[in-house]
């Protein structure tokens, strides 16, 4: 078989396939996984921006929308989001629709605007173009 027929076999592979078969070469040749799982790496570091989302990586401004019927909640999760004193997010509650403020990237805007978000918060992500 020449080597060209094992690439053409090879490309034919399904996924589970192709899995299947790394994991069999390297056991039979006692390798290691030289690669990272970056699959796991996503949880950590946030996923590439994809063609599509080309501004994953500008600023984001959070702008709170509406409290929700959970007042004390959002207010005590923008204390803790924002490192703010109580007057600042009662102040920030009442005044909404408002900016919060902006996170460096749209991943770091993402954590904050869901913990807004689970305690019952209205927030929009918007970019902050250059």
């Amino acid at each position: 078989m020449t080597v060209e027929e094992i690439a053409e076999a090879v490309a034919a592979l399904s996924l589970d396939e192709a899995r299947a078969l790394v994991a069999a070469l390297q056991a039979r040749l006692a390798l290691e996984d030289p690669m990272p799982d970056w699959r796991n790496m996503v949880v950590l570091y946030g996923a590439p921006p994809t063609p599509e989302n080309r501004t994953a990586y500008l600023p984001h401004a959070l702008v709170l929308l509406a409290v929700g019927p959970k007042r004390a909640l959002v207010i005590s999760a923008l204390r803790v989001a924002f490192s703010i004193s109580m007057a600042e997010a009662k102040a920030a509650a009442d005044a909404a629709p408002c900016s919060l403020g902006t996170m460096p990237d749209e991943f770091a805007a993402n954590a904050v605007a869901d913990a807004l978000r689970a305690v019952g918060a209205t927030i929009e992500l918007r970019p902050v173009t250059p």
